[in-house]
């Protein structure tokens, strides 16, 4: 059995897109001496083509 449904899939593909785009803002930035790091792109990519791979496998994205 599948670990995910194609559904479940492209809910996930939506996000990890969503993030890309908000990576793209920027990297970081601090606040009031807090720092907030946002995960980097290859990071964002490698998880966008394992899913993508999934969804082809279990159909269409």
């Amino acid at each position: 059995m599948a670990r995910y449904t194609l559904e479940k899939i492209n809910q996930k593909i939506a996000l990890w897109e969503a993030a890309d785009d908000t990576e793209s803002t920027g990297q970081s930035y601090a606040i009031g001496g807090r720092t907030l790091t946002r995960v980097d792109a290859d990071f964002i990519e490698k998880k966008l083509d394992r899913l993508l791979i999934l969804a082809q496998n279990q159909g269409s994205v």
